[in-house]
């Protein structure tokens, strides 16, 4: 029998995208096809088990405490896991869907309390700056897809009356499969959902085994620390370690410790140098970043401090809105400045 959603459009531009994800639930076959987000690589097809769907959905409702009579909010696409799994999650809990708009100012029409949804770090932030007032409509949010900034998290913080959390999880895992309550556990320290083994492999990074999808061992790129049976403290990811002079560097780590330093969008990454193999490089793309390195030096330890400034013309993002670091690293320099 067909199932059906309890749903309200507040964006009827999102009705064919809807009905498209119902016609794959419905249709005979016991999967649906979905992409990786592409942060490392070109999107990858994964066909996912609609039943293990329906357990992660289950895991999560259960976790979030999620009753019948709660009001679910998709401001999310439908073409990635977490938009996906939204849907899952009001068709399994049998609850009310609204449908926003996929877009950073999702909230802007929104005037009905919201038990649980989910979005991605720039949708809260045009939220909390442009919307306050909406933020209080919000029972839980879980954020995922992008670096929560260290500016973000505090105002994040001030709002006691909203719960926030933050995931862990890939499109292989079927959405998170960890959580972070950005109010109660350390920075990257997740704790892992009912039904997991957690390890890791010989470079650090995360295995894990998912008893409840069935989905077997799954190795991530994603170099860990474990803390107990039941947690973890996310390090960076294996793909954007630097290697400069023997020493290995994780740009995600080099990246909190200066967030506060500039106001501009940047990152940082890799170029080749003849000597130490990789060079630790700031990337942005604002031609008036400026820098010194004794103000780096309040933050960075000396071997970790950028060489250069490179300015290229926009960053390229992952269809989940990450940076692609790869692809932003190889376009054309606009400008390159020694950092003195």
């Amino acid at each position: 029998m067909n199932e059906i959603l309890n749903i309200i459009f507040q964006d009827r531009s999102r009705i064919k995208e809807i009905d498209h994800f119902l016609k794959l639930w419905n249709d005979p076959n016991d999967f649906i096809v979905v992409h990786s987000s592409g942060s490392t690589g070109p999107p990858k097809e994964i066909r996912i088990k609609k039943s293990a769907m329906r357990n992660s959905a289950l895991r999560t409702i259960e976790f979030f405490n999620l009753k019948k009579e709660d009001v679910l909010y998709s401001c999310l696409s439908c073409s990635t896991i977490a938009g996906t799994m939204m849907m899952v999650r009001a068709l399994v809990g049998n609850q009310k869907i609204i449908i926003g708009p996929v877009t950073l100012d999702t909230v802007k029409f929104l005037d009905e309390p919201i038990s649980f949804a989910a979005m991605i770090p720039a949708q809260v932030e045009g939220m909390i700056t442009n919307f306050p007032e909406k933020a209080y409509l919000f029972k839980k949010v879980l954020l995922g897809g992008g670096v929560i900034s260290k500016e973000l998290n505090t105002k994040i913080y001030h709002l006691k009356e909203v719960g926030f959390f933050q995931s862990y999880g890939m499109t292989e895992t079927i959405s998170h499969i960890a959580i972070r309550s950005l109010a109660e556990h350390p920075e990257n320290t997740y704790l892992i959902l009912e039904g997991l083994c957690i390890g890791v492999d010989e470079r650090g990074c995360l295995w894990l085994n998912d008893e409840v999808t069935n989905s077997g061992l799954i190795q991530s790129n994603d170099i860990v620390e474990i803390l107990s049976p039941t947690s973890f403290k996310w390090i960076g990811r294996w793909d954007n370690v630097i290697n400069s002079g023997g020493k290995k560097f994780f740009t995600e780590e080099l990246e909190k410790k200066i967030s506060s330093l500039l106001s501009a969008p940047f990152f940082i990454g890799p170029v080749p140098h003849k000597i130490w193999g990789e060079q630790i490089t700031l990337f942005t793309t604002d031609q008036e970043l400026e820098i010194s390195k004794g103000k780096l030096a309040s933050v960075l330890d000396d071997h970790e401090i950028p060489k250069e400034i490179i300015v290229i013309n926009e960053f390229i993002f992952t269809r989940n809105h990450k940076i692609n670091r790869s692809e932003s690293i190889n376009q054309p320099a606009i400008a390159i400045k020694e950092i003195l």
